[in-house]
């Protein structure tokens, strides 16, 4: 592995970051690049450097290195800037091999909880941390061998990605893409942003076109009321018509006999009427007073003018 430090140096964990830091102290430019990559690898923020630093230099106990996975990924990082970390070197080579595969992103500390059944990833921490790897029982042991087996083959790929990210960073590139493992591992080491434009998204498809609305139903005219059917008249036999009745007639009364003009129907049947009880009778004037006595009121004035016509003859 080549070294990316000017001198590098063999010591502790906080010897190799302290030393680390310092080169990289003098402009702000040059001290942001360094603390952005330890950011990066340990996940750390990018405050974090500084406050161990100040912790170190104070002479403090506590706040000198970070904890848990954030100080096995600064270890890890601190051998690909060339140091010789005196605590990683003491670890065993499964230890050191699983703590690269940890750090780096090939297998995730919860796969590696489950294949060696640990109750809790702290437990994981501590054994690659501290390297118990003498006391675990046959077991886990095979299940270590087995990790290592699978993925062992792609640590070295992964340690030169991220060794040509560190040196393009600390040469200036800030906006470098860190180096991920996609499904076939990590690829190409070449992470500077391409210049070539983006490949345009897909065009989603057109979405369906609504459903033409149900036509509306018509509404149909109600049927005409059929007249009501009328009962056929019984077929019958036309009826002779009957004959004029004759005009009725005053009989032949003798003198002093009732004379009914209320049975005359026209001016001739009566003039005719008069005529006879003139010639039956030929007082006048007695004539006239039984006409005034037993005629209806409407005809006696007729009844008087003919009376006197016939006496003019």
């Amino acid at each position: 592995m080549n070294s990316t430090t000017d001198s590098p140096m063999k010591g502790t964990t906080e010897e190799c970051m302290f030393n680390f830091l310092v080169q990289h102290e003098g402009a702000d430019r040059e001290k942001t690049l360094a603390r952005q990559v330890i950011s990066a690898f340990t996940g750390a923020d990018r405050a974090m450097p500084a406050s161990w630093m100040r912790a170190i230099r104070r002479g403090k106990e506590n706040g000198r290195l970070p904890l848990g996975p954030r100080l096995i990924k600064l270890r890890c990082l601190l051998e690909l800037l060339g140091y010789e970390v005196a605590e990683f070197r003491d670890l065993p080579d499964p230890s050191q091999q699983l703590s690269w595969m940890v750090s780096l992103g090939i297998i995730d500390i919860d796969r590696l909880r489950k294949d060696l059944e640990y109750s809790s990833t702290q437990t994981v921490y501590d054994m690659l941390r501290l390297g118990t790897m003498a006391g675990i029982s046959a077991g886990r042991a095979a299940a270590v061998d087995a990790l290592i087996e699978e993925f062992q083959d792609e640590i070295a790929p992964a340690q030169e990605a991220w060794q040509t990210w560190i040196l393009e960073v600390l040469d200036g590139h800030e906006h470098a893409t860190p180096p991920h493992r996609s499904e076939g591992g990590y690829g190409s080491t070449d992470s500077r942003p391409s210049s070539a434009p983006p490949a345009p998204e897909p065009t989603p498809p057109p979405a369906p076109a609504p459903p033409p609305p149900a036509p509306r139903p018509t509404p149909s005219k109600p049927a005409a009321a059929r007249p009501p059917r009328r009962m056929p008249l019984p077929a019958t036999a036309p009826q002779p018509m009957a004959p004029p009745e004759p005009p009725p007639t005053v009989p032949p009364s003798s003198a002093g006999s009732a004379f009914l003009p209320g049975a005359l129907t026209s001016s001739l049947a009566l003039s005719l009427q008069l005529s006879r009880a003139l010639r039956e009778q030929p007082n006048a004037a007695e004539l006239k007073a039984q006409v005034a006595a037993q005629a209806r009121p409407s005809i006696v004035p007729l009844v008087r003018v003919l009376l006197e016509l016939l006496e003019a003859e």
